[in-house]
């Protein structure tokens, strides 16, 4: 643990690598919405990089002049980022914090840029701060990890409605930027929010590889555009060891396990040169937990370890097995005539 003392000299401990903005948050929500830099030990720091050892803290909101300053700063970095995607060739002179804001001189050659442009070019710098956030979000997760081995994915909180402000395009960026830095470290990435803001504000299509935590507290599965892997049913629940003060916990169905698999038809035949599809029921209804099929025999059935499709070589027997991610196991027995 390492002491943070704060302006009026209080002390608290938090875990070594907690950063400004954990701080703010263990403080208020409201503060972490608003805090725009910070200070350690009188040096200005991000507010995402990791205290390692003891210090004193000041964080500074939209009143203070380090605030400002930070704001602006980071600001001009952005809308450089911008332009360059917006209008490729661009060039640059300087950009700085000013008292009263941040400008660029630019040479956008053959462009022309108008003020009828600066919507689209606020907009660009929107959608790249957040996937910045998302980004530095993944790599701190990845950070605490440290190259554990992981049961359950990795999600990602995206109900604050802030999250929502650019529109449908910047959310789906916003996640995609978060689940494909987990996706790359070797973890299985995953969205948290609610049933609403799940089906309004994302597109599934581009967001194909993400698992889903759904919040919905009622007595019913929500309905959304893809299947959920887990849901948390209630706020309310009790559960010895994992209540808070206030007597309650969220609970939630998994559906990422299966409790148990079978196939259809526990024997199948079939015609030399023919194909079929292996089906499965599983257990839980809905669930998500992946399958492995394999044959015995693969000269006499092939079969695709995906989907299941069967393809039948020649005369003689085989046994598809499915395997689940949970480890549950199904055999079928296939006869080639």
């Amino acid at each position: 643990m390492i002491k943070i003392t704060f302006p009026d000299n209080s002390v608290k401990e938090y875990a070594e690598g907690t950063t400004a903005m954990q701080i703010a948050e263990s403080i208020s929500s409201r503060l972490a919405q608003e805090v725009l830099a910070a200070s350690v030990n009188g040096e200005i720091w991000d507010l995402t990089r990791p205290i390692n050892q003891d210090a004193a803290i000041k964080l500074f909101k939209w009143e203070d002049e380090e605030g400002k300053h930070a704001f602006w700063h980071t600001s001009a970095h952005l809308l450089a980022e911008a332009l360059q995607e917006l209008y490729p060739g661009i060039q640059f002179g300087i950009g700085p914090a000013i008292e009263n804001g941040f400008y660029y001189d630019v040479d956008p050659g053959e462009a022309v840029i108008k003020e009828s442009d600066l919507p689209a070019i606020e907009a660009k710098m929107l959608e790249l701060a957040a996937k910045k956030e998302a980004v530095e979000e993944a790599e701190y997760c990845l950070e605490i990890l440290d190259g554990r081995d992981l049961d359950y994915p990795v999600a990602y909180d995206m109900e604050r409605k802030g999250t929502f402000a650019g529109g449908r395009e910047n959310t789906t960026a916003i996640a995609k930027a978060f689940c494909d830095t987990i996706a790359d470290a070797g973890y299985v990435p995953m969205i948290y929010s609610s049933a609403s803001f799940l089906n309004e504000n994302f597109d599934w299509k581009k967001l194909k590889n993400c698992k889903v935590w759904v919040a919905s507290y009622s007595d019913t599965r929500p309905k959304l555009p893809v299947s959920a892997d887990l849901w948390q049913y209630t706020k309310k629940g009790s559960l010895e060891g994992a209540n808070t003060d206030k007597g309650y916990c969220d609970l939630v169905y998994s559906y990422m396990e299966a409790t148990s698999i079978k196939f259809t038809k526990p024997t199948l035949t079939m015609k030399k040169n023919t194909t079929a599809q292996a089906t499965v029921k599983i257990k839980p209804n809905g669930c998500t937990d992946r399958k492995s099929f394999t044959s015995s025999n693969p000269k006499v059935v092939a079969v695709n370890k995906k989907t299941g499709k069967l393809t039948a070589k020649k005369a003689g027997k085989a046994t598809i097995t499915v395997t689940t991610g949970s480890g549950r196991k199904a055999k079928m027995k296939v006869v080639v005539k």
